[in-house]
């Protein structure tokens, strides 16, 4: 008689929690979805081309190359060859991210992973544990249990989520790890508050963790004053050299419209910055052309563009999405004038006069 009084009160009050849950859940998709949704009111000839896509779509670059194809490795970033991409980061493996070495060693972030997976997973079951509105030992009833329990599933189904779709994709750099790592800040924190908390509160495991959180600021420190990236090294020139280039293009340019033609946006990016002139992008992602030869003649014959810049090389070697073998910088390198000497770079064919 007790289970069967008890039952009719219980099914309302689940039934009103799931549809609550359902409703939140399609908020959630409707605001993550809106912003791709937005961008098909605009004419696919006048938004801007969405990178890694194939058609410029936005959806196809956060739900295929931003998707389906980092998981399968299907494509490969810049220049990039297959060959190349298993040797920086450790393959695919349920152990990944605690590689000894790599671009990717577990002393980065991997170890600290581990450690919250474990904490966490103990403290989000204490807090199961935790009967709402229940007197506690040491005070009076916890009536903020549901929401402590929805922040630490939350956050625990966010970490495991992060940990194994990192351990099992295949284009994989550091930065996108940044994807979960306030699950990881998270979890370690509140695994460390139940761990201190605890009858035994496990004194022993102190040294331990922070030697690990040691190690890992350690790290994060050396990666900084070596200026480590792992997007390559984006507008790489020289001060010197940068400033050299900046006054040779305005002692010769003229009135032309553009500063200079680039191969692609990250080989003078320092440049756009400090410059803030108009510069005709020859390629985007992958060297797909941006600015058709065509079009690049015509600017050239009305005088708007006078110098191109080219810091990649096209030989038997590259890539074939290697912005260097593109269609533009193939004919710049067979017209054009070299003149990266007399602009004061250290390195020949980078300038030329159009």
């Amino acid at each position: 008689l007790g289970l069967s009084a008890r039952a009719p009160r219980q099914r309302p009050a689940t039934r009103r929690r799931l549809a609550l849950l359902g409703a939140a859940a399609a908020v959630y998709v409707v605001v993550a979805l809106s912003w791709l949704t937005v961008t098909l009111a605009v004419p696919a000839a006048q938004r801007p081309w969405a990178i890694g896509s194939t058609n410029g779509s936005a959806w196809n670059a956060a739900f295929v190359f931003n998707g389906t194809e980092r998981i399968t490795g299907k494509a490969m970033e810049p220049g990039q060859s297959a060959a190349g991409a298993a040797s920086t980061i450790a393959p695919p493996s349920p152990t990944r991210l605690l590689a000894r070495k790599g671009e990717l060693p577990g002393t980065w972030l991997g170890w600290e992973a581990l450690a919250a997976l474990l904490l966490g997973a103990g403290a989000t079951l204490s807090l199961w544990r935790v009967r709402p509105g229940a007197e506690q030992s040491n005070g009076p009833p916890d009536r903020n249990a549901y929401s402590r329990r929805a922040v630490a599933t939350g956050l625990f189904v966010w970490l495991v989520t992060g940990l194994v779709l990192f351990s099992a994709m295949a284009r994989l750099h550091p930065r996108y790890v940044e994807g979960f790592t306030p699950a990881v800040a998270g979890m370690l924190g509140m695994g460390l508050a139940w761990l201190a908390g605890a009858k035994n509160n496990a004194r022993w495991l102190a040294a331990p963790l922070a030697a690990l959180l040691v190690i890992g600021l350690a790290t994060s420190v050396r990666a900084i004053e070596s200026h480590s990236s792992d997007a390559g090294n984006v507008g790489a020139l020289r001060p010197s050299e940068q400033r050299a280039l900046s006054a040779y293009l305005r002692a010769n340019q003229g009135g032309a419209r553009y500063e200079l033609a680039a191969g692609s946006a990250t080989s003078v990016a320092s440049l756009i910055v400090s410059d803030s002139r108009p510069v005709l992008m020859l390629t985007t992602y992958n060297g797909r052309p941006f600015a058709s030869l065509a079009n690049l003649k015509r600017l050239i014959a009305a005088g708007e563009v006078r110098y191109a810049f080219l810091d990649s090389s096209c030989d038997p070697r590259s890539a074939a999405t290697s912005a260097g073998c593109a269609p533009a910088a193939r004919w710049i390198r067979a017209h054009a004038t070299d003149v990266s000497a007399a602009a004061g770079l250290s390195r020949p064919g980078v300038l030329w006069r159009l």
